[in-house]
């Protein structure tokens, strides 16, 4: 038996390939599982796989004829490409939730795998994933529309052409409707989120695709070969769908990726002429490949503000001479800027990454044995910390930078532990609380002479409400604190009375908002309250906190019953009111309970004793 010992975090490619192995249990210290480490061999029959693990890579259990038993936990993230193929023996297979990818031909040609569970949580099955097994041949035979748990594996067209997509679908598998020359139009429901890698290709007379707004992921090559990805490049080389660009392969010279454009999508650049990328801010991911093998590419200016650098997305550049790589860059995947095909002399190219000190970057290329420069970005020199450009301290640098996960304030050049107050960095403006961007708070800040809301560290121009500062409540109005608004404001589920850009918990009285006034009981509307109340000179009626203009009747305020008169308390009225089913006699406004004697109304004559309508005289 093989024991992995604790210290060990991941199995190394074809680690064990041809092995004789029978079985094995891999601890979750193990966090990767490597390309083929297991490939091949041929007396594999049962696989544990502890809690803990996130990645199996791929072709990891290729051609493992024996393996009919494998344990797969929730925290395994990631099923690479054919990391099962023509594994014979297997025939059960369950993925907990949690799983998010799912590759290419993962269980390709397991021919009697019978039984599989997809979870909720995938978002992207490469193509050929389950192609081959006795479970998706039957589902086939039930039905060609084959859709799993939101999964849609295989697709079906109507006679008019159109794709078959039912409501639910999440995700359009890999190669789903691969080939299928009967396809000429494509609507996908709002529930899609990912279209995986050659879902559509090749699909030469689709010539309409509406893409819903929720979609996030477009993978490689889904459209390519379509009648529709060639009248776009024809329009414009640079194909984008829902701020993802897809497609640049006729692009040439210099290329802008457009501003608001969020990711490069895999293989989108391969192979294309291009001299010059530069990559706004907007964008947060490169795709693997995207870039791959354009010999030309001498020049990349990537805006701080890039998150993801896919698997290769550089490589084969031969005349790439330097990338930056900005400190905001969290994850670089493997061979990204090196040579994949040109033998282990070549492997890694002439390019050098200009890295911020102890980024993601600077740490990436000391463990790939890259060449690397450190350009700029924040170090500590004696007890300060100072903005470097090519390796001179940047007096000239005023703002915010990122910094070992965190973003700082710095004033000519120097780390400002002493600022708090706003800074704007982009198109937005932060909170930096002692020199360092505080996503935590949530609150008032002043600059210059005005307040702001900020949200999360962020200012939020789109709130309009309430805040509370020190001891106070304030009326923030797109932003901006309110000095000159008095009104109500809701907030929860109650409303409340501003005066001058201040909640007034000692104000209580009418205000009105809209069309209506409300009635204000210390600084909060009170729906519960009916009765009188004043404002101005004038009393009025207020049923359920809305005053009432339509009511007419009486009113009980205090000790004494008063007359109402389309929502207005009348002094000057004298005569007969009714109240429920008497009818009472008020004097100037008042009911007056003492009166006994005779008064008319409606042409008649009343007897009233104390107060109270008694009979027809």
């Amino acid at each position: 038996d093989v024991v992995i010992p604790s210290e060990v975090k991941s199995i190394a490619t074809d680690a064990f390939f041809g092995s004789d192995l029978k079985s094995i249990v891999i601890p979750g210290n193990v966090k990767n599982i490597g390309d083929g480490a297991f490939t091949r061999c041929f007396k594999l029959e049962e696989v544990q796989i502890d809690e803990g693990v996130e990645e199996i890579g791929k072709d990891c259990f290729s051609v493992c004829k024996s393996l009919r038993k494998i344990t797969v936990p929730a925290s395994v993230k990631s099923i690479g490409s054919y990391a099962f193929e023509y594994c014979d023996s297997l025939e059960n297979i369950e993925i907990p939730e949690g799983l998010l990818y799912i590759g290419n031909g993962a269980f390709d040609e397991c021919a009697n795998l019978k039984k599989v569970s997809i979870p909720s949580t995938v978002i992207r099955i490469g193509t050929g994933a389950f192609w081959g097994t006795e479970w998706l041949n039957q589902k086939k035979e039930e039905n060609s529309l084959v859709v799993v748990n939101g999964k849609l594996l295989c697709g079906q067209v109507d006679e008019a052409g159109k794709a078959i997509i039912p409501d639910g679908v999440t995700v359009i598998g890999g190669g789903a409707f691969l080939g299928d020359a009967t396809l000429k139009s494509v609507k996908l429901p709002s529930s899609v989120v990912s279209i995986c890698e050659l879902a559509f290709c090749v699909c030469e007379n689709l010539c309409n695709i509406e893409v819903s707004s929720g979609v996030s992921y477009i993978g490689l090559n889904a459209f390519e070969g379509t009648a529709w990805i060639t009248e776009k490049k024809e329009e414009n080389p640079l194909v984008i769908v829902n701020k993802i660009l897809i497609d640049g392969h006729t692009a040439s010279g210099t290329v802008t990726i457009p501003s608001g454009v969020t990711s490069i999508a895999e293989n989108a650049f391969s192979g294309a002429t291009v001299e010059k990328i530069i990559i706004p801010e907007t964008v947060k991911m490169v795709g693997g490949e995207a870039f791959f093998n354009c010999d030309s590419l001498k020049n990349v200016n990537i805006s701080l503000g890039l998150v993801s650098i896919g698997k290769e997305a550089f490589g084969d550049c031969e005349n790439l001479e330097s990338i930056v790589i900005p400190a905001s860059v969290e994850e670089i995947g493997e061979w990204a800027f090196e040579s994949v095909f040109k033998g282990d002399e070549d492997e890694n190219l002439n390019v050098t990454l200009m890295v911020t000190e102890g980024s993601y970057g600077h740490k990436y290329a000391k463990q790939r044995a890259l060449k690397y420069s450190i350009y700029n970005g924040l170090a500590k020199s004696g007890s300060q910390w100072y903005m470097y450009k090519n390796g001179s301290v940047d007096t000239s640098f005023n703002g915010l930078t990122k910094y070992n996960g965190s973003w700082w304030y710095i004033k000519k050049g120097k780390l400002d532990f002493s600022y708090t107050g706003l800074c704007k960095y982009g198109s937005s403006w932060y909170y930096v609380k002692n020199g360092k961007v505080d996503f935590t708070y949530t609150g008032l800040c002043k600059y210059g002479s005005k307040w702001y809301y900020v949200q999360k560290g962020v200012l939020n121009w789109n709130h309009t409400g309430l805040c509370k500062y020190g001891s106070n409540w304030y009326y923030v109005q797109k932003g901006i604190l309110n000095w000159n608004y008095t009104g109500l404001c809701k907030y929860g589920s109650s409303w409340y009375y501003v005066q001058k850009g201040v909640l007034n918990w000692n104000y209580t009285g009418l205000c009105k908002y809209g069309s209506n006034w409300y009635y204000v009981g210390k600084g909060v509307v009170n729906f519960k309250y009916t009765g009188l109340c004043k404002y101005g000179s004038t009393w009025y009626y207020v049923k359920s906190g809305v005053l009432n203009w339509k009511y007419t009747g009486l009113c009980k305020y205090g000790s004494s019953w008063y007359y109402v008169k389309n929502g207005v308390l009348n002094w000057n009225y004298t005569g007969l009111c009714k109240y429920g089913t008497k009818w009472y006699y008020v004097q100037k406004g008042v009911v007056n309970f003492k009166y006994t004697g005779y008064t008319n109304y409606g042409g008649s004559r009343w007897y009233v004793k104390k107060g109270v309508m008694v009979k027809k005289a």
